[in-house]
């Protein structure tokens, strides 16, 4: 299963960080140009995604719950 990532959340701490790794290049390649705006989204297999969302998780100011989520995903094939 593919799974579409998009930027969704909006804790400033976090979005600042993740900035920073992408710019720094301490970013997973497949998430930088999110990071850095310059894609709207990323389409992964569901391994990569599971990799990318815990690397994203590990970072200061994450949130987690409906709709608070950092990224958004997508899960392609979802009902």
């Amino acid at each position: 299963m593919r799974v579409r990532v998009t930027v969704q959340g909006s804790d400033k701490a976090w979005w600042a960080l993740a900035h920073a790794a992408a710019a720094s290049g301490a970013a997973p390649a497949e998430l930088v140009g999110l990071l850095l705006g310059k894609e709207g989204e990323i389409t992964v297999e569901m391994e990569r995604w599971r990799e990318l969302w815990a690397w994203a998780e590990s970072i200061e100011g994450w949130r987690e719950g409906e709709g608070m989520e950092q990224l958004g995903s997508e899960f392609e094939g979802a009902p």
